[in-house]
């Protein structure tokens, strides 16, 4: 669950795929050396936080089939693990329960959901062929996007419009709206695209993948080729779709006709599908499927940047996690929602920062934020005398039920690297 914006964090999750023999046992004892592993294919290294534990993914570009060999170089052992369907990071799994999650830098390897190590991408990587570089996407392209109905929106036309914001130079902010001072919007869409080209965006939204793609006079937005086109109807109503092309607006958008909700997003868990909306700092939760009334988190302030869904006290039942930024300094805040028993649901306090003494030290923004295989985790740089060191803290919450009546997410360990 986390985006985490270096480049070379993003590629570790790209390259991953390994050709297997037939006659490759799913785990198997091995003393693989580094030569062999540079002679063999290319390779990804992540490391524990304790630095006790190494894992050498082993990947080969030319492979169709989704699969990857991971190497415990602590225990000498390496397990074969396949590609699953999974909306935020990157997962593989074998059949015995072994399961490597990537996401940005982080990463957890488990079995049978007991978490065996935790930690982030080293930057030492063995390759023999050279990855190419992940593109930034062309500034160029950031704007407002308007579907054809725009023209006539003055004799009541319908219209949908695409603005593109950025994140940073491999992440864009990405928001859908459409007509909305005559009824409710049509379209309504939500999400962070991570940059596939420098004219590429690409969204995995409900396990739909979204394609942005740019030219000099607009977008288009479709599927990849392994999603039906008519999975976009889903982000609107009355039949419509996202799909199709947009063009660049080059003045200013109608922001008296725009529908004027800050913010909507629709996850689903167990079945159950949960819409976060967010409107004049507002944000309300409301599950479909469940016999349960909607909850609301007033006095809310900053921009939502993502939201997340995840079981973080192992109990089956979700929580639900709202980021927002705000400032230049991009100082992020929390908010959270827990389903209980799906009887009822309840709100969740976040510690700040700037409450947390043994974090605060150096902390001036820039946050990213993450649900990582039931655990909650931030990170941001650390500064001295106002400038960067170069270095990055993480914090690792755990969700604390106290009493049973409030719940919240206290501190749990600090990493520094």
């Amino acid at each position: 669950m986390i985006c985490f914006n270096k480049h070379h964090f993003i590629i570790s999750t790209l390259i991953i795929s390994f050709c297997l023999t037939a006659s490759c046992k799913q785990e198997k004892e091995t003393a693989l050396s580094d030569l062999e592993i540079v002679e063999s294919t290319s390779s990804t290294i992540f490391v524990s936080d304790n630095n006790e534990n190494e894992y050498v993914v082993i990947t080969n570009s030319g492979s169709k089939d989704g699969m990857i060999t991971v190497y415990d170089t602590k225990e000498r052992i390496d397990y074969i693990l396949k590609h699953i369907e999974n909306a935020n990071g990157t997962k593989y799994k074998n059949e015995n329960g072994y399961t490597l999650w990537t996401k940005g830098s982080a990463f957890t390897w488990s079995k049978d959901n007991d978490i065996i190590a935790k930690g982030h991408l080293k930057t030492t990587t063995f390759e023999v062929e050279k990855e190419p570089a992940i593109s930034k996407l062309n500034t160029a392209y950031y704007g407002n996007y308007v579907n054809s109905g725009y023209k006539k929106k003055e004799d009541g036309h319908d219209w949908v419009a695409i603005i593109i914001k950025p994140i940073d130079e491999y992440r864009a902010k990405i928001i859908i709206r459409s007509r909305g001072d005559k009824k409710r919007g049509t379209c309504t869409f939500d999400a962070i695209g991570n940059v596939s080209s420098e004219n590429t965006l690409k969204v995995i939204e409900n396990s739909i993948n979204i394609v942005f793609t740019f030219t000099a006079d607009g977008v288009t937005i479709s599927t990849d080729t392994e999603t039906e086109n008519e999975a976009l109807q889903y982000f609107c109503s009355g039949g419509a779709s996202l799909s199709g092309t947009y063009t660049k607006l080059k003045g200013v958008l109608d922001t008296e006709q725009i529908d004027k909700i800050g913010y909507s997003k629709t996850l689903s868990y167990n079945n159950v599908f949960y819409n976060i909306e967010e409107n004049k700092g507002i944000i309300t939760m409301t599950p479909r499927g469940l016999d349960i009334e909607s909850l609301e988190i007033s006095a809310v302030h900053g921009e939502i940047i993502n939201v997340e869904i995840d079981d973080l006290n192992n109990d089956t039942f979700p929580e639900i996690l709202v980021y927002t930024t705000s400032g230049t300094d991009k100082r992020g805040e929390v908010f959270g929602f827990s389903v209980n028993n799906e009887k009822s649901m309840s709100t969740i306090k976040v510690s700040n920062t700037a409450e947390l003494n043994e974090a605060h030290s150096g902390y001036q923004g820039h946050d990213e934020f993450a649900m990582v295989e039931g655990t909650f985790i931030q990170r941001f740089p650390i500064y001295e005398n106002n400038q960067p060191t170069g270095k990055t803290r993480q914090i690792q919450y755990k969700l604390d039920e106290g009493d049973n009546v409030l719940k919240q997410l206290v501190l749990d360990k600090i990493v520094e690297y």
